[in-house]
C-alpha cells in the first residue's frame, strides 16, 4: 500500500486469514486425532494474482516487477562471486516455489473452513491503512524501496507500460500492480 515492494518472484502460495488458523487450532485441540496433522490453509494463488487483488480491493496501485524463479540461482552465483544482491538468494528461491497445500482432512476431520480471500483482504488492508494513517509505520531509505522508487519512475515514463506490451507478446508477466 506504501508503494515499496519492487518486485515479485513468479510462484505461489497459499494465503489464509490468521483468524481462521486459530480457530483451526482450537478445532484440532477439541476435535483432532492424537499425533495427526492438519494443515490449515486457505485459497492458493501466485503472488502477481495476489499484488493485483490488492490493487483492485484497496484503490491503490503500484508497478511491480515480476521476477523469473530462476532469478534465484543467479542471486546464489552472484553470493558466491561475493557480490550482495538487495535481497538474499533464498528469499528469491523460496518465493518462486509452490507453496500451495490442501486442507482437505483438516475440513472433513474438523470441519476447518477459511473465509473468502477478499474478506481477509480488504480486513488486511483496512488495518494497514490504519497503521499508515496513525503514523505506526516508519519508513526508512532501504534498497528495496529505492527499487520500488525506480519502478514508480519508470511507470510515470511510459515504461512499464511497455515492458508489459513487450512481455504480453511473449506470452509472460513482467509487471503487476497497475
Amino acid at each position: 500500500l506504501r508503494g515499496r515492494l519492487p518486485a515479485v518472484v513468479d510462484g505461489r502460495s497459499d494465503y489464509v486469514d490468521v483468524r481462521d488458523v486459530a480457530r483451526g487450532h482450537l478445532r484440532a485441540a477439541e476435535r483432532g486425532r492424537p499425533g495427526e496433522r492438519y494443515v490449515l490453509g486457505g485459497h492458493d494463488g501466485g503472488w502477481v494474482e495476489l499484488i493485483e487483488r490488492v490493487a483492485e480491493l484497496s484503490g491503490v496501485h503500484h508497478p511491480v516487477a515480476v521476477l523469473p524463479p530462476a532469478l534465484g540461482s543467479l542471486a546464489r552465483h552472484a553470493e558466491a562471486l561475493g557480490l550482495r544482491p538487495p535481497v538474499a538468494s533464498e528469499a528469491i528461491m523460496l518465493m518462486g516455489l509452490n507453496w500451495s497445500y490442501s486442507s482437505r482432512k483438516a475440513r472433513s476431520e474438523l470441519g476447518y473452513r477459511s473465509r473468502a480471500l477478499d474478506s481477509t483482504l480488504a480486513d488486511t488492508i483496512d488495518w494497514y491503512s490504519e497503521l499508515i494513517e496513525s503514523g505506526s509505520l516508519h519508513g526508512r531509505l532501504s534498497p528495496l524501496s529505492l527499487g520500488a522508487f525506480g519502478m514508480r519512475a519508470a511507470a510515470a515514463a511510459h515504461l512499464t507500460g511497455i515492458a508489459s506490451a513487450v512481455g504480453a507478446r511473449a506470452g509472460l508477466r513482467l509487471v503487476a500492480g497497475e
